[in-house]
């Protein structure tokens, strides 16, 4: 691929092992697109010009959901936890609702949950505008566990949402299991300036000045080993 306005070009490469693995080929093939592009200034213009407010036919669903984002914020996963639940049953393709869900059941240990529900929000958000797309995959990222790429999706939210809570959250989580802890602390104090009662901001943020910043080893040179004299030599040397 070659990106000609700033003159460098990546390699990119997906494989099929049969005809049934093309589709996701094409998905893999379509990430490192995503991955070696930065948002252009057109794009995140009109990523500002949007926003991400949930869409849903169900006023039930709606509900539900922005219960269960007060509570998320507020620190009480567990009932959160009921609300993404209420809310994507009342409209099984509300596609936020899901990733919402996904970030629960990472935050509370189930795994495999996180997993199924925030591949059924990739899949149900094919309609939604950008931003709730992009949000939605770098969510994804994070469960995933795949740090730069989530990291990479956050950095170019943030520059269309800086005042959004949970990119900023987000991205602040993601710095810290980085080790990067003076970038973590500057996003956990961005959502403690908007919400100075964001519980999971607090304890993050007092959580991260008791800890080391992670820094590269410095190279020390190859030392040869030092030879030791034969056990002949030892013996001759008593004598």
């Amino acid at each position: 691929m070659q990106d000609l306005k700033r003159g460098r070009t990546a390699p990119l490469k997906a494989e099929a092992q049969n005809q049934q693995d093309i589709s996701a080929a094409v998905d893999r093939l379509s990430d490192s697109i995503r991955q070696n592009l930065s948002l252009s200034s057109d794009l995140i213009k009109e990523l500002r010009a949007q926003s991400f407010k949930p869409t849903s036919n169900s006023v039930e669903a709606l509900r539900n959901y922005n219960e269960g984002v007060q509570l998320q914020r507020a620190g009480n996963n567990l009932e959160a936890l009921k609300r993404f639940q209420a809310s994507t049953a009342a409209d099984p393709q509300f596609a936020l609702a899901f990733s919402r869900l996904a970030e629960i059941d990472s935050a509370l240990g189930y795994e495999s949950d996180a997993e199924q529900a925030s591949q059924h929000a990739l899949d149900a958000s094919q309609d939604l505008p950008l931003s709730a797309q992009y949000l939605i995959q770098a969510s994804h990222a994070r469960i995933a566990k795949d740090s730069a790429k989530a990291i990479a999706a956050y950095q170019n939210l943030e520059k269309s949402f800086p005042d959004d809570l949970d990119v900023q959250f987000a991205l602040g989580s993601l710095y810290e299991d980085s080790g990067k802890l003076d970038e973590a602390r500057t996003r956990f104090n961005n959502v403690l300036k908007m919400d100075p009662k964001n519980l999971d901001a607090l304890l993050a943020a007092a959580a991260s000045k008791t800890k080391p910043e992670i820094r590269k080893p410095r190279s020390t040179p190859c030392l040869a080993p030092a030879t030791l004299p034969s056990t002949s030599t030892m013996r001759n040397n008593r004598l």
